[in-house]
């Protein structure tokens, strides 16, 4: 029977285990949770000897234990999750991660009498999508009924869409590809004024950090946006901040984009990669899912807008 422990105490430090802390936005999460003081467990597949277990030394050597655990090998997980009052995932993956995975990982916490789970969703509302939509989103929404059905209670952390992603070039980012740098274009499907909303990594790992310490938060949805803004818009900004013309090129209407998708699925029916960042900007373009009102202010939190975001983009690349 699942008792959690008390940690109603204002100011008291809590134990988090990050599951996935030795990726890009893992590993940022459990930045921001030490900066917070919190006492931290690293749960690494293959321990110490994960490759990714050196970079966090720097987090070892402030206290945080990296134990061995793997969301696949429910067995190993009962350790990982011991004494700890929160759990937060950052897993990527396909189903048997996103969703055996963590379901296996919420059961084990349940049982060890953990207060809650933040499950790795860090993306738009994903509550109304299925796989058909998007077969990322659909995996996170299957992941997350399947934690309430076991009992676990959760925060989802909901956002827009990367707003690093815009930094980088259709080389660098052929997922999604919003900005090509070498034409000075903002590329979109469909509806030109159509808003889209980005949040920045850091604003989201500081958001969790922030509700996986509260122990007053509360299940459902935090939402955290800094910036909507429509591919015309986001073209006229960055214009402005370059101080030169910045085009618009559209890449079709919502039809052709679907179209699009099914061509690119024909060709790799099981290589998402291919295709999946299409089913993001179809979602976007849209309007089938966004984010609600952000609720950054609840922790006086202020998340990176555009510009600001942009302006250091565009500074470093007149530096290189």
């Amino acid at each position: 029977m699942n008792t959690p422990r008390d940690s109603s105490q204002e100011g008291k430090a809590r134990t988090v285990c990050i599951v996935g802390a030795s990726g890009w936005l893992g590993r940022k999460i459990a930045d921001a949770l030490d900066a917070r003081g919190a006492q931290l467990v690293l749960a690494l597949r293959g321990g110490r000897d994960h490759p990714g277990a050196p970079r966090l030394a720097g987090l070892v050597g402030r206290g945080a234990r990296i134990v061995a655990a793997d969301v696949t090998r429910p067995e190993t997980l009962g350790a990982a999750v011991e004494g700890v009052d929160v759990v937060v995932s950052a897993v990527q993956g396909g189903r048997d991660v996103v969703v055996e995975g963590q379901l296996a990982l919420a059961k084990a916490a349940f049982d060890a009498g953990v207060t809650r789970m933040l499950p790795s969703d860090y993306c738009v509302d994903h509550r109304q999508v299925d796989r058909t939509q998007n077969i990322f989103l659909g995996l996170r929404r299957e992941a997350d009924e399947a934690i309430g059905g076991a009992g676990m209670p959760q925060t989802n952390m909901l956002c827009g869409a990367f707003l690093d992603l815009l930094a980088l070039s259709l080389h660098e980012d052929p997922f999604f590809g919003l900005v090509d740098w070498e034409r000075w274009q903002v590329r979109f499907w469909g509806d030109a004024d159509r808003s889209y909303d980005f949040t920045l990594t850091d604003d989201v790992a500081d958001a969790t950090a922030e509700v996986a310490l509260d122990p007053h938060a509360e299940e459902g949805a935090f939402n955290v946006v800094g910036t909507r803004a429509s591919p015309r818009e986001l073209a006229s900004l960055v214009g402005r901040l370059a101080g030169r013309e910045v085009g618009l090129h559209r890449l079709g209407d919502l039809q052709e984009l679907h179209a699009e998708i099914r061509r690119r699925q024909d060709i790799a029916p099981s290589d998402p990669t291919q295709w999946g960042g299409l089913q993001f900007h179809a979602l976007m373009a849209s309007g089938a899912c966004g984010v609600g009102p952000s609720q950054h202010g609840r922790y006086g939190l202020e998340p990176t807008s555009a510009e600001v975001f942009l302006t250091g983009v565009i500074d470093a690349r007149r530096t290189t």
